[in-house]
């Protein structure tokens, strides 16, 4: 029976909140390693948010101690923490009592617990992927890419993912989210405020009482998990996987996500969508192939095409009246170098149109296109030097890109940079 088990093969066992609709769902689990009956998994989605350690307030350790010169430190662990910090481990972290206490009890039946077996030796049934031991395993992951995983909705709305959103903001073109999740670590996890976060327990630097994803991990056992989906009437069998149940299947191989574009009509608009990037354009029904033409480049687009990407942000400002998804494009543009797209991004960040207004943004992307040798860029770098907008007045610089403007024949930049000689 347990040869028929495969890394990268998805099982289904334990309900819990995903969609964020109040229901339970079932929970996706891929198998990560096969070792006899033991199947070591983790979930497919990051499933819920909380902090590694809820009681690690402002720190309450002591100073160091100095040696007797009063020089230095006595070389113990101890004498290397500053005052204000606080030790946590992980066996006495609240996430770890979390996941063994309310997680597991809220998700998984009493039936469905007689599968789980020790996740390691401090015999939890539900822990957290580990620093070393499993994330540079390169048969679970091999690659770092595939150690990303999603936050469902319900997950999702439990906290601020700065990380993804820095990391989607600097991006060149669409990027499928991923969640910033906690992972254990076996030593001691040094907090503090002076810290600004934590080292060797996260996929970042976060403060332990921050909201974080969390991926759990499990241990099953894969005899008793096969009983439990014959009296369910879902067979784990070879047979099984062929003739699968019309309802939820009980497990499934991993499919790699497919990026696809879907055209769609709404009487007299169309709807141009990509699910998988939360991609949703309407506008006036532009004919049959004006349609498919717009589908096909909204691919080019995601594929990171930078002329696409400016021109359907020109399409969702103009034509759609959908600054924030225009801004999204010109983004993208701009990231690769687009000038145009650099001076539109500016002024929707100057006006706070379809994006909070940002001034040291805006100054930043006029500067880039002044920079690449777009004349308005340069035109309006002059206005931001002049004015203080964005950056500290330098009127030097100010008459620079003004020169620079009306040598590329904006008259108006002229008459500025004369008005400051």
């Amino acid at each position: 029976m347990n040869e028929q088990w495969k890394a990268g093969e998805i099982i289904e066992l334990g309900h819990y909140p995903q969609s964020g609709a109040g229901t339970h769902e079932p929970i996706e689990w891929k198998i990560l390693k096969v070792d006899g009956e033991r199947a070591f998994v983790t979930s497919v989605y990051a499933l819920d948010a909380q902090p590694y350690h809820a009681g690690a307030g402002q720190g309450t350790s002591e100073n160091p101690t100095k040696n007797n010169s009063g020089t230095g430190t006595t070389g113990t662990l101890a004498d290397l923490i500053p005052s204000g910090f606080q030790e946590v481990t992980w066996e006495g972290s609240t996430l770890r009592a979390w996941l063994n206490g309310y997680f597991q009890n809220t998700a998984f039946s009493t039936d469905e617990k007689a599968c789980l077996m020790d996740v390691d030796e401090l015999m939890d049934k539900v822990s957290l992927l580990a620093c070393d031991d499993n994330i540079n395993d390169a048969e679970m992951f091999p690659s770092d890419a595939s150690t990303g995983c999603r936050a469902t909705p319900y997950a999702a709305g439990l906290y601020a993912d700065d990380i993804e959103k820095d990391r989607q903001a600097s991006a060149k073109k669409p990027l499928l989210p991923r969640a910033s999740y906690w992972l254990k670590n076996k030593g001691i996890v040094i907090h503090g405020t002076p810290m600004e976060g934590v080292l060797g327990v996260s996929c970042g630097r976060f403060n332990l009482v921050d909201r974080l994803a969390v991926r759990p991990v499990l241990m099953v056992n894969l005899t008793s998990y096969e009983t439990l989906l014959q009296g369910r009437g879902q067979k784990g069998s070879v047979l099984g996987r062929l003739f699968k149940p019309k309802k939820a299947i009980a497990h499934r191989f991993e499919e790699e996500e497919k990026i696809s574009v879907k055209v769609k009509k709404d009487g007299s608009m169309i709807i141009l969508e990509c699910d998988e990037l939360d991609i949703h354009i309407t506008m006036k029904n532009p004919g049959e192939q004006a349609s498919q033409a717009l589908a096909i480049n909204l691919l080019k687009a995601i594929e990171g095409d930078a002329e696409t990407q400016y021109a359907f942000g020109e399409l969702c400002w103009s034509h759609c009246q959908n600054y924030h998804e225009a801004v999204r494009w010109f983004r993208y543009a701009a990231n690769q170098g687009h000038p145009i797209a650099q001076v539109n991004l500016a002024e929707a960040c100057f006006d706070g149109k379809g994006v909070e207004q940002d001034l040291q943004a805006a100054f930043h992307y006029t500067l880039e296109s002044a920079k690449n040798g777009f004349p308005q860029g340069m035109f309006n770098a002059g206005k931001c030097y002049e004015n203080g907008w964005g950056i500290e007045r330098n009127l030097d610089e100010a008459i620079k890109w003004y020169d620079k403007a009306a040598e590329e024949g904006i008259a108006e930049a002229a008459a500025l940079r004369d008005a400051l000689l």
